[in-house]
């Protein structure tokens, strides 16, 4: 039986008037957080773990997907008079705005262990379809090696199979990211399976091939072409010869262009406006490379053949008015009666 304690008619009516008016705390409602709640689910979380090694919680979600959803911390009052929450939970607020900033920032949530099983949900799936696409690559490229060595009647090497299989390894084992080589590597697989002729590599690609042959070397190249499809070392060249800044006249620039001028059948006249003209086209459109701080090429100006053309008859006419307006009266009346001879 409990003890028995005497109270006054004063504390008696203190304690009826406090019934009378007293409610339970209704928690922090979660109007306005409802991307918190998906978040992190019928929990708050201490970012402290405890000592085994435990995030506790310190609220807990009540009457979900209700009108009266609330969060409610474990050391509640319960008991509240004149407002309709304890100080404790409306500390909860804070936490909230808290959490759901966090989220409007794209910052990934600390605990993520105690994420809402709906966000877990949905990263399982995004890992799932993650390995399938990974497994789905490597597939796909086993079957175009073992379709070219069986095109070309080549013998894979038991040193190559080996190659294959600890890579094969390492990407099952999540120990090289797809990610950021998944573009090469579409291109390598596209540039196997088509024709040995005529390929047309992807701007990435020879990029890459570039750098490989910069860094490897000539003899690795050459080994690596002998496993498989790379552009050839002399297209490599033509692409760093090109790529190359040089100051003063470029002789290989010239034979271009006198090249050009013998098939397209360009008179003399019509050549000194062929090199005025290229001089301007290439001061507009000179390309710029901001990686390597220089200039790399120009724009192509191999279909103005008409424009040339018109600019040629221009000077021819120009040049002919001029000697014309110079010469004396009497060698014009010389030239004249010398044919008519």
């Amino acid at each position: 039986m409990g003890i028995a304690t005497e109270r006054t008619l004063s504390e008696i009516e203190k304690t009826i008037c406090y019934i009378s008016v007293a409610k339970i705390c209704t928690g922090q409602k979660t109007e306005g957080f409802e991307k918190v709640v998906q978040l992190r689910g019928t929990h708050l979380v201490r970012n402290q773990k405890n000592s085994n090694n435990f995030h506790e919680p310190f609220a807990i979600l009540e009457n979900r997907s209700q009108p009266h959803e609330a969060y409610r911390r474990l050391d509640c009052y319960l008991l509240v008079a004149e407002v309709n929450i304890c100080e404790n939970c409306k500390k909860l607020k804070d936490t909230l705005i808290k959490i759901k900033n966090r989220n409007l920032m794209n910052d990934l949530p600390v605990k993520v262990a105690h994420a809402s099983q709906e966000i877990l949900s949905k990263k399982v799936q995004f890992q799932r379809k993650k390995i399938a696409n990974q497994n789905q690559t490597i597939h796909t490229l086993q079957n175009r090696i073992k379709q070219k060595v069986e095109e070309e009647g080549e013998k894979v090497s038991e040193e190559l199979y080996q190659i294959a299989q600890d890579i094969s390894r390492k990407v099952v084992k999540n120990e090289i990211d797809l990610s950021s080589l998944n573009p090469i590597f579409q291109e390598l697989i596209r540039v196997q399976s088509g024709k040995a002729n005529g390929v047309r590599y992807h701007p990435m690609f020879m990029r890459w091939a570039i750098s490989v042959y910069s860094r490897a070397g000539h003899a690795a190249y050459e080994a690596m072409k002998g496993i498989m499809r790379l552009p050839s070392i002399s297209l490599i060249k033509t692409y760093i010869n090109e790529s190359q800044q040089h100051s003063g006249w470029q002789d290989k620039t010239a034979r271009h262009i006198l090249e050009k001028m013998s098939i397209e059948n360009i008179g003399n006249y019509g050549r000194i406006g062929f090199f005025s003209h290229d001089s301007f086209k290439i001061q507009k459109g000179l390309l710029w490379s901001q990686r390597d701080n220089c200039y790399v090429g120009y724009l192509d100006f191999e279909n103005e053949k008409e424009e040339l053309q018109s600019f040629a008859m221009q000077c021819e006419k120009e040049l002919q008015t001029v000697n014309n307006s110079s010469l004396p009266t009497n060698l014009k009346d010389y030239d004249r009666n010398l044919a008519t001879q």
